[in-house]
């Protein structure tokens, strides 16, 4: 599973603290012709003091025509560095009342347009919450509390239902000097203090609380549970500060009775898990009408839909939604298949369109008879007129009349 940010931002993919697509700049590219390009300053060589510091240069942006798009492989780009922050801190906002969620996605909504959250702002429904921990909390009792394997999933349970009761829960981050993020959380709280409950953690409280805590987990059940969930969070809040984890799929992999396998072979496991990731408009009562949609026609198909609403631009946001099944079962297979596709189909009824695709929707994404694709398509013969690199990937297959 190990991924380069490169190929990431590439598919326009978001970061810890944006979209990538935005920090990658200066592309040299292998177009299908057997040519080398550079785009930006960089054709200018090198050694110019703007190869790697001007994101635009001169004339038309050739930048744009190799994210998503199959004209060329990119070799090497320019990746914009940020300094480290004098102090960051994961900001975590548990809605009280999910008839309020609109009204949350809007306060978060604001906050990014003002600037105040630094970082991409995850909101995520309660089965993602739970897939997030439950590895997490269960190692922790089995290995630090000695439950036994019959009463884990229970206990587990129990923990979760202690710590995050809440069907929706968001984390952020907030970064800057300690003026700037002692500010910005007071208007986090103003803001959304009304509605959801305020966490601010940073790795000295987590070390603190779990200092606290664990040495009450046989005497006090809350503070098992609160260790619990210490343990699974650690790994999980460094995202709000950009550090990476594969906390995510060893999650998934402990589900799948598989937890021995290095994150990196989860398609070895039998975990069988699709993704559809619609853009939605910033408009918190819009984004909870399809979201509940979504659910409703998942649920038709026997499927729980884990969602997490990322806010990553001050214009747009994107939903990451995802399906499990079973990899071994063969109608388990043709069932997410189906309900995926049927979750696609709704989204392009409501005129709206997934903002990465994925190989199997490939054919159905690009169609011959819209002008972009065709145009997209025209411009196969600049740069790849024998359509050498990756047929049919973000582009027609064939020429539209053959």
């Amino acid at each position: 599973m190990d991924t380069s940010i490169l190929g990431n931002a590439l598919d326009r993919g978001v970061g810890y603290l944006g979209p990538r697509r935005e920090d990658v700049f200066g592309l040299e590219v292998v177009t299908g012709r057997g040519e080398l390009l550079r785009t930006g300053f960089r054709r200018l060589g090198e050694d110019s003091p703007l190869a790697h510091a001007h994101p635009y240069g001169l004339g038309p942006m050739l930048d744009g025509l190799f994210f998503q798009g199959n004209y060329g492989i990119v070799t090497s780009a320019c990746l914009k560095l940020l300094p480290r922050p004098a102090r960051s801190v994961a900001v975590s906002l548990a809605l009280r009342d999910v008839s309020k969620l609109g009204e949350f996605l809007d306060g978060l909504a604001l906050l990014k347009r003002l600037g105040v959250m630094s970082g991409v702002t995850h909101v995520g429904n309660q089965a993602r919450t739970r897939a997030s921990m439950m590895s997490g909390i269960s190692e922790y009792l089995r290995i630090s509390c000695g439950v036994a394997e019959r009463d884990l999933a229970a206990e587990a349970d129990r923990a979760l239902a202690t710590v995050a009761p809440y069907e929706w829960t968001s984390l952020g981050g907030v970064a800057g000097s300690a003026a700037q993020v002692k500010a910005a959380i007071a208007e986090v709280r103003r803001v959304l203090g009304g509605i959801a409950k305020l966490t601010v953690v940073d790795d000295a409280k987590l070390a603190a609380g779990f200092r606290l805590l664990n040495p009450l987990r046989n005497l006090w059940p809350w503070a098992r549970a609160n260790a619990a969930a210490i343990s699974a969070i650690r790994p999980l809040q460094g995202l709000a500060d950009g550090r990476p984890t594969d906390a995510a799929i060893t999650n998934l992999l402990w589900r799948y009775g598989q937890p021995q396998l290095p994150a990196r072979e989860l398609d070895a496991s039998g975990c069988g898990l699709i993704f559809i990731n619609p853009a939605l408009p910033m408009a918190g009562g819009a984004v909870v009408k399809v979201v509940d949609a979504m659910k409703a026609v998942a649920a038709g198909f026997g499927h729980e839909l884990y969602v997490t609403l990322n806010i990553e631009t001050t214009t747009s946001l994107v939903a990451v939604a995802n399906l499990l099944f079973d990899r071994g079962d063969a109608a388990a297979v043709a069932n997410a298949r189906a309900c995926a596709r049927a979750l696609w189909e709704y989204l392009r009824s409501c005129g709206l369109e997934v903002y990465r695709a994925r190989a199997d929707m490939m054919e159905d994404v690009v169609d011959p008879q819209d002008s972009f694709w065709r145009t997209a398509w025209a411009l196969k013969s600049v740069f790849d007129p024998d359509n050498l690199i990756a047929p049919g990937r973000y582009n027609l297959a064939r020429a539209p009349d053959a």
